[in-house]
């Protein structure tokens, strides 16, 4: 089981390892269907709609074939200071070296 922190910069491709069958990260017996389907990934770019046509092609591949559960998890939560500034990124990356200290901050007053 991956967990969601392998969307790193939006892109699929740590959690998607294990589904190229010739490599030996992979626990799927060979199939060239899916090993197809990984190589087009790798072929299209990050938010085109053909990459998020063979990403949704992916999914519902090995949902079908019982490669993996996906289990949504829709709510990431942060709690930082308010006298600070922080805005998380929209991927598992959590770039707490980015929080600016506010004046109002205990450090700074």
């Amino acid at each position: 089981m991956w967990g969601d922190d392998d969307w790193y910069y939006n892109h699929p491709w740590s959690a998607f390892l294990v589904y190229r069958t010739h490599s030996s990260w992979s626990t799927i017996f060979p199939d060239t269907r899916l090993d197809n389907y990984i190589d087009e990934m790798f072929k299209a770019s990050v938010n085109t709609p053909e990459f998020n046509a063979i990403t949704k092609d992916i999914m519902q591949y090995v949902y079908d074939n019982s490669y993996m559960l996906f289990v949504p998890a829709p709510n990431n939560v942060f709690a930082v200071n308010s006298h600070v500034e922080y805005s998380p990124y929209r991927m598992a990356s959590i770039p707490l070296w980015e929080i600016e200290v506010k004046p109002q901050h205990w450090s700074i007053r």
